[in-house]
């Protein structure tokens, strides 16, 4: 059972919305943003795949506890969304989501949770990328891309190797990826 069941409530969120633009949900213990509609800013064929299909990125925020979802929408008007079509085309590049893609509320909070507090004299604080797998999976061969969580962006790659391309020709299906913050601030 879910906890919008529990209380009785469908859900409304961000999650279930796909509208073009960013949105803001204040969570108990955390936040749910979401990017505008977009075309990566590198690595991704979008406009010229059958049907059309543009990007919203969803951030979640709860306690220490960041989980990131891409969604590919067609953006045709009066083609059906279908499994088939939530996928996007790699091209012989790494893959960018950068700030202008991503909004400003989800670079904030992004470049908020890499920070990493120094164990030293100065205790400094200093944005530290991060790699995780799973944020896309090459529909030819199964093999997952890396998202690199960077100051300002997030950068798509075939490999843990950050200047890796995505495979030129290949669909990559979206998924999500979580990661635990030092801090559980939130700052939008």
């Amino acid at each position: 059972m879910s906890i919008a069941n529990l209380y009785g409530k469908a859900p409304a969120g961000p999650l279930f919305n796909n509208s073009a633009f960013a949105t803001k949900s204040y969570i108990p213990g955390g936040v749910t943003l979401s990017s505008p509609l977009f075309a990566p800013a590198a690595g991704f064929l979008t406009g010229n795949v059958a049907n059309g299909r543009n990007l919203k990125v969803f951030y979640t925020k709860i306690g220490n506890l960041v989980t990131i979802t891409c969604r590919a929408f067609i953006s045709t008007v009066g083609v059906a969304l279908g499994d088939a079509n939530d996928s996007i085309r790699g091209l012989a590049a790494v893959g960018d989501f950068n700030a202008a893609n991503l909004g400003p509320d989800i670079v904030a909070q992004l470049n908020n949770d890499i920070l990493v507090k120094d164990v030293n004299n100065n205790a400094a604080s200093d944005p530290v990328p991060l790699r995780i797998p799973g944020l896309f999976v090459n529909a030819t061969d199964g093999s997952i891309a890396f998202a690199s969580l960077n100051v300002g962006q997030i950068s798509i790659t075939a490999t843990a190797n950050a200047l890796a391309p995505l495979v030129n020709g290949n669909d990559y299906y979206s998924g999500s990826i979580s990661f635990v913050s030092q801090n559980a601030s939130i700052v939008v």
